[in-house]
């Protein structure tokens, strides 16, 4: 079974780095609870599914949501080996859902090396999923994609981009559009 959700609470908690100073409620900055050196992880069956790691997190009183800074997602396969790893300026995890966002400079590279770039996309946890609303490019090693709308896995082993898609073959600098 899943356990962001749990994890969450236990980062509203106050769970931290164990090397970084216990979170605290800033005074008269309007946050609730920063905390520096942020992790959130997810197993499933005791495999790891996915972490996240953030330099710092916050909340802001009576907001759902989770903010972050310089955000790291390492994605995990069935046995436990690294899949691919994201990396953004920033993120929002919603609390209610579990939703992950990243957002400004998003990267995503597969242990293959495939590598998309974009500058928003959210992890549909349920579905396996990374879906976003933009601009994307895909590169692969015979090719690379560019278009808006797009959803894959995050290993990027399947993807579909929706909109305004040009391909250009590595050695072609032709585009061609499907």
């Amino acid at each position: 079974m899943r356990r962001a959700l749990i994890l969450l609470g236990v980062l509203l908690a106050g769970c931290a780095d164990p090397d970084t100073p216990p979170a605290t409620e800033s005074e008269g900055s309007g946050l609730e609870r920063e905390i520096k050196g942020f992790r959130l992880s997810e197993t499933q069956e005791g495999h790891p599914v996915w972490e996240l790691r953030a330099s710092t997190a916050w909340r802001v009183p009576r907001d759902t949501q989770l903010h972050l800074n310089d955000v790291e997602v390492v994605f995990f396969d069935r046995e436990g080996g690294q899949d691919s790893r994201l990396t953004a300026r920033r993120g929002v995890v919603e609390e209610s859902t579990g939703l992950m966002t990243a957002k400004d400079d998003v990267r995503l590279v597969s242990v293959r090396g495939d590598t998309l770039t974009t500058q928003e996309l959210s992890y549909l946890k349920d579905q396996d999923l990374i879906r976003g609303p933009g601009w994307v490019r895909l590169a692969k090693p015979d090719r690379v994609l560019t278009g808006s709308e797009f959803e894959a896995k995050p290993d990027l082993t399947t993807y579909e981009i929706r909109r305004d898609v040009h391909i250009t073959l590595v050695g072609d600098r032709r585009a061609d559009a499907p």
